[in-house]
This record gives C-alpha cells, structure tokens and sequence, in this order.
C-alpha cells in the first residue's frame, strides 16, 4: 500500500523527522480492536508508530488485574524496543486504527547515520519520560482524589480535561478500580473542586 506522507504527517506530526531512507521502507497496516500486537517475551523486529486508534501496552498481576504502561493514541510506542532483546509487556489495540511498521535494523541504522533524526529522535524520548515521570509521580500519591486532580493540572490544558476513553480506562490508567474513580469523581464535584460534563472535566474556581 502506498503511503501518502502528507496525509500521515498530518495525523501525526512527529513523524516529519524521519529520513526519506526510513519513509521507503515504512509498512502500513490496520489494526482491530482486541488483536494482540505482539506479547512479552517476542523478540522485537520493527519499530510501531500508531496513525489513528489505540493501543495499549499492559502487564498483569499476580491477581491477574491488567495494568495499563502506556496508552498511546498516536505517535511511537514502545520505544525502549529499539535495544531490547525481548518485550517487556503485551500490545492490544482498544479500538481499531492504523500503524506504520519499521525494520528495527534500519531505525538503528538511520539514528547512527543521520544526526539531525538522532537529535529529534533524542528530543521525542526526552517529551515521552517527561510524561512518564509525571504519571510516576501521579501514582505515587496515596489518595484517590489527589491522582485525579494531578492527572487534570498535568494533562490538561488550563485545568481542562476533555476525556477520549472509557473512564474505566482512566481508572486503571490512574491505579484504581473503577468503582473508586466514579465515588472519587462524585465526592469531587459535590465538594466543589470539579465541575464534569461528560467528558470533560474541569477544575472548579476553587481549586485553581
């Protein structure tokens, strides 16, 4: 399948680093909804872009509860696949969508030859953990509300957060069950802090 760079770019802006040598050679494919990407212990082969959907990558527990690493919506995922000799998670797509596919080899080969996609490659990662660290941080909290009310100052924009997932999604996504996101979201707007319309999700006047 042809890929027309311009549409792709469009989706997904970061891609407008990569080197012609890389956009040769780039795989299109679909995904569904359910479909497993690839599971913890393969080894990897490509590099995954995600175009349009969603695809998370999980672990589980011992009690078998999944837990959500990365939700990524658009843009690379699994990047720390570049020099890994195996998966550390499982991918399985949350909605149907579309990715593009890298030999991995040739993403290597084209972040030594290439040194301005080195450096925006070396700027993307620095963006993802600044992302990472604040969900760390997030999770470190002990208190339900508190992991609610950081999620919305940190992801949103001007303490607005507009929600493109099931909020049992989000609940796993901040470390808590969904029956205690929904009793934590109604404290919170009794309480005055949030002001919710659907899904989108506000601090109130008295919080900010």
């Amino acid at each position: 399948m042809t890929i027309n760079w311009e549409t792709v770019v469009g989706e997904q802006p970061a891609l407008a680093i990569l080197p012609t040598r890389l956009r040769e050679i780039a795989r299109q494919r679909p995904f569904a909804k359910g479909e497993t990407l690839f599971r913890q212990g393969q080894r990897p082969e490509v590099m995954w872009c995600v175009l349009t959907g969603e695809v998370r990558l999980v672990r589980h527990s011992t009690e078998g509860t999944e837990i959500i690493l990365q939700r990524c919506c658009g843009g690379f995922m699994a990047e720390a696949s570049l020099d890994a000799e195996a998966y550390h998670c499982d991918a399985i797509a949350a909605a149907d969508g579309r990715l593009l596919c890298f030999a991995r080899s040739a993403f290597r080969a084209a972040l030594d030859d290439e040194p301005v996609f080195n450096r925006s490659w070396i700027q993307l990662l620095a963006r993802e953990v600044r992302r990472l660290r604040a969900r760390s941080e997030r999770l470190s909290l002990n208190s339900a509300a508190d992991r609610v009310l950081h999620y919305i100052e940190a992801e949103g924009t001007d303490g607005v957060v507009a929600l493109n997932q099931p909020r049992k999604v989000w609940a796993a996504e901040l470390g808590l069950t969904h029956e205690t996101l929904y009793r934590t979201l109604r404290q919170l707007r009794e309480g005055g802090f949030l002001v919710i319309d659907e899904q989108r999700i506000a601090l109130s006047a008295q919080k900010k």
